[in-house]
């Protein structure tokens, strides 16, 4: 599997994939993440984006080393590509959602700097994917008022207060969702 990791395009996303199955398996846990963390910043956008599926597994999203590569995806080539299905899973996902904090502060700061024009666009998934994130941590804030975590409330609303500057992701469109 390692000497394929290297090959061909057709090869790293077939290792891409095996990786993505086995992160159900606590015992293959270890090696699989580090390959994907190297496939999330693959030169193609076809390995990036197998990688990427690792998050589609709701049953894993609640395990700390899931949100630690979900932590690293935020700085990778596969998160700037737009097309990632982590904050569409976390919608549907019913836990807690503060483990996740650190992936959405750093997703905030990145879609109001790096991605701001990007997630700006209505024709981009990074739009989509700005969207998403407001109501996710949104979603975040409520849960935390029942956890008494004034601190981490205030970075969400930071967070939210940049993007809305920022003018990311349709935010008049969230706010109007919330008002109703």
């Amino acid at each position: 599997m390692i000497e394929c990791s290297k090959g061909s395009k057709e090869q790293r996303v077939g290792v891409a994939r095996a990786a993505v199955e086995l992160m159900s398996k606590l015992e293959h846990t270890h090696s699989c993440k580090e390959l994907l963390l190297r496939f999330f910043d693959d030169d193609d956008i076809d390995v990036r984006g197998q990688a990427q599926d690792v998050f589609r597994n709701e049953e894993i999203l609640q395990r700390d080393d899931i949100v630690q590569l979900a932590e690293a995806f935020v700085n990778t080539r596969a998160f700037d590509d737009g097309t990632h299905v982590l904050f569409l899973m976390l919608d549907s996902f019913r836990g807690i959602l503060k483990p996740y904090a650190t992936v959405f502060l750093k997703s905030s700061e990145k879609y109001s700097t790096q991605l701001a024009e990007d997630s700006r666009n209505a024709a981009t998934h990074n739009f989509g994917n700005a969207r998403d994130l407001m109501k996710l941590m949104l979603r975040l804030y409520q849960q935390l008022q029942g956890l008494q975590d004034r601190d981490l409330q205030h970075k969400c609303l930071d967070a939210w207060d940049n993007m809305i500057r920022s003018r990311i992701g349709g935010r008049l469109g969230v706010l109007r969702e919330i008002d109703d």
